[in-house]
């Protein structure tokens, strides 16, 4: 690494956009970090999913504008990503899980790559608490799981 004369600043912060920091070297970003949280109002269907990549974790999925169930589908579960969701509208979030993972909400747990839906007014945080396993860290409304 470069080194920077006394008093020279070699690393920095500056603003992206909205909620988004990238630290610098003062001409490349070297990576974000996150300072709120991303939404992103899902309207995809059965026939094509919203697939979530590991890189969307700490993101608010809504499905705000739909008119049919929002399908989502979660990323391998890998210990800490963390997914929330909220069914804003009447048409209600279904949530899947990948092959071999499962999804536990007090204590029921889905099948093998099941998955739960949420009804109006329902909302729901994931976290992936191993290789296999997300499991609801918070929830409220009415979110059913495919036991």
């Amino acid at each position: 690494s470069a080194t920077a004369a006394v008093g020279t600043m070699d690393v920095g912060m500056k603003r992206d956009s909205a909620g988004v920091l990238i630290d610098t070297d003062g001409s490349t970003g070297l990576g974000k970090r996150l300072t709120g949280t991303p939404i992103e109002a899902s309207t995809a269907g059965s026939g094509a999913p919203n697939v979530l990549a590991v890189t969307e974790s700490r993101k608010l999925i809504s499905n705000e504008g739909a008119t049919a169930e929002a399908y989502n589908t979660l990323p391998s579960a890998a210990a800490g990503g963390d997914h929330e969701f909220y069914s804003i509208d009447s048409d209600g979030i279904r949530v899947t899980c990948a092959a071999g993972d499962e999804i536990e909400i007090a204590g029921t747990v889905s099948a093998a790559g099941g998955f739960i839906r949420l009804q109006t007014n329902a909302s729901v945080r994931l976290k992936a608490v191993n290789a296999t396993r997300w499991k609801a860290v918070h929830s409220t409304g009415t979110v059913t799981v495919d036991a």
